[in-house]
């Protein structure tokens, strides 16, 4: 399988009606066969709501081709609400990319 790709996320705001050539990016990695990512939020503050749907949805594809999506690098508040979610249940967190490319096991 080939190694996790790491995308860096525009900040510091992300919403997902203004974002959407990360979208495109995300979706069109995914659906040739890549699909272990880690998505890297050292510059995102914020994300609307339908970001986080966006993620799930790309989560639920990625995992359709048998990968995964890891997310690292995420500061407080926006890590806080990806717990009060129950998101970090779906996601793993990760303090850098190293580490987020290392947990999938090479």
């Amino acid at each position: 399988m080939p190694e996790p790709k790491v995308v860096g996320l525009p900040g510091p705001r992300i919403k997902l009606d203004e974002n959407q050539g990360i979208r495109q990016e995300l979706l069109d990695y995914v659906s040739r066969g890549n699909a272990r990512l880690v998505l890297d939020f050292t510059e995102v503050d914020f994300v609307d709501s339908s970001f986080l749907g966006f993620l799930i949805i790309l989560l639920k594809r990625a995992t359709a081709s048998g990968g995964d999506i890891r997310l690292c690098a995420m500061r407080q508040p926006l890590r806080s609400t990806f717990d009060l979610m129950r998101l970090d249940r779906l996601f793993p967190l990760h303090e850098t990319a190293e580490e987020a490319k290392h947990s999938y096991g090479g």
